[in-house]
């Protein structure tokens, strides 16, 4: 009888332990779904992260043509107004010249 009741304890000892590891398997199961979404989040957090980085980086690059395109583009402007400035003081003195001649000729 002594016996039986040490069996009967110990059976109820080890139904308590098989619960007890059954509650700690479900709460590792729930642990590892958790991580596993959190890992997934990260890494999607990560990949939009990247493509906005990319994106930025993107804009920049078309930023800095636009840039170049409009530094040349005043160069070149900058360089035709030189040129019509030297064309107009050309023409002045020309003009001077052909007044001062026909002033010679309206004298003779």
């Amino acid at each position: 009888e002594r016996a039986d009741k040490l069996q009967t304890s110990m059976e109820k000892e080890l139904d308590e332990e098989r619960k007890i590891m059954k509650e700690l398997n479900t709460q590792i199961r729930d642990l590892q779904k958790a991580y596993e979404t959190l890992s997934d989040d990260t890494e999607l957090e990560q990949t939009q992260s990247a493509e906005k980085l990319q994106h930025v980086m993107e804009c920049l690059d078309q930023a800095n043509s636009q840039l170049r395109l409009t530094r040349d583009k005043k160069t070149e402007i900058e360089g035709r107004l030189s040129k019509t400035e030297q064309d107009e003081a050309r023409i002045a003195k020309e003009l001077e010249a052909l007044i001062q001649q026909l002033a010679d000729a309206n004298e003779q």
